[in-house]
């Protein structure tokens, strides 16, 4: 696996520095460095619009429309113009590729708000009892990164689709179960699924090829009301254990 470096003013350039530390590895070593004015100018000149970290071949069209057809052409264009042409998130690569800081660097990864597990099936499927036992594979899939974050889903969102090419009948649908509470427990979730998946299984006719998984979890500041939720919830349980408990030994004395 290649590997290189990339310095800049601005995360746009470091990550301009990083393609051609790679790109020119023999020449460079494996370390871009563009914080002098020539160098950035020197590279971006030579850096094809479309890899641009941001814009990709999606905005490469609009951009050859207006002849810009590289990383330098780009950063010369008029940021508030190009916020008004486009959207702000351009603008920000602009402002970036011309030096200017808009994007912070994030020391560390930050949790997802959504974790999916989609798969094509290698052949046609058609009775429920395979795409349940598919269902319950993705399901442990997604429960454990959920774990791996330390989060908690609220939601569940189960869905199949049978491909839209060839001949055959075409079936789309999916559903979004809200969870008994939050948890990363395989368990509920898959007791989740299962119930989702019975309530949008009409396709019998076709064949399903494709099913999808999502969760919703909460964010970081929703997190800890989630925990104190299930830890109250538990507690509730507890406390619904003992007094039963008494209540049985009350009995039992008289």
């Amino acid at each position: 696996m290649r590997v290189g470096i990339g310095i800049g003013h601005t995360k746009t350039l470091a990550k301009a520095a990083q393609h051609a530390s790679k790109v020119w590895r023999d020449k460079t070593g494996g370390v871009v460095d563009l914080r002098s004015p020539h160098a950035s100018e020197w590279l971006l000149k030579r850096m094809p619009v479309e890899e641009v970290w941001g814009v990709g071949r999606r905005l490469k069209a609009r951009l050859a429309d207006e002849r810009v057809q590289n990383a330098w052409q780009l950063s010369q264009l008029d940021p508030a113009g190009v916020k008004r042409r486009y959207n702000v998130v351009l603008e920000r690569t602009v402002r970036e590729l011309r030096g200017e800081s808009c994007l912070d660097l994030e020391e560390a990864e930050p949790d997802k708000q959504s974790i999916c597990c989609s798969r094509m099936f290698g052949e046609r499927i058609t009775t429920l009892a395979a795409i349940k036992a598919a269902v319950a594979t993705y399901v442990d899939r997604a429960a454990g990164k959920l774990r791996k974050q330390s989060s908690l889903a609220g939601h569940l969102q189960v869905g199949i689709q049978t491909s839209f090419h060839g001949e055959g009948a075409k079936y789309a649908r999916s559903i979004v179960c809200a969870l008994p509470y939050p948890t990363d427990d395989v368990r509920v979730l898959t007791a989740s699924a299962m119930r989702g998946l019975e309530e949008i299984s009409g396709w019998a006719s076709s064949t399903a090829r494709r099913r999808s998984c999502l969760w919703t979890c909460e964010s970081e500041e929703n997190l800890r009301l989630i925990c104190s939720v299930q830890s109250n919830r538990l507690q509730q349980i507890q406390s619904w254990l003992c007094w039963t408990r008494s209540m049985l030994n009350g009995v039992e004395a008289h």
